[in-house]
């Protein structure tokens, strides 16, 4: 099973992000991890999200470097054979 790297630009969102956050937990893929780019939200958006999905991984960034600039930072950071760009509003179907 080829290693997958889920990369979520974000900022701010908590509701949009946890309903996408919750429908990767229900994804059946297993070998995959989930990156959070954070570009320095000011919620709480990214406690939540740590306390409700423990496997979350995140990338903080002090400043908002907008989608190109989160996702360029989540590529960077992600070591996988696969690399998958998501948008924090999106809620995926298992499968």
């Amino acid at each position: 099973m080829p290693s997958v790297v889920i990369v979520i630009p974000h900022c701010n969102g908590k509701e949009i992000l946890l309903r996408c956050l919750e429908s990767l937990q229900n994804d059946e893929y297993d070998n995959k991890r989930v990156l959070l780019v954070d570009n320095a939200s000011t919620d709480d958006s990214v406690i939540e999200s740590r306390k409700a999905y423990p496997w979350l991984e995140v990338l903080p960034l002090p400043q908002n470097l907008g989608f190109s600039g989160g996702v360029n930072a989540g590529i960077r950071h992600a070591e996988a054979d696969i690399i998958v760009l998501l948008n924090n509003d999106t809620v995926v179907t298992p499968g």
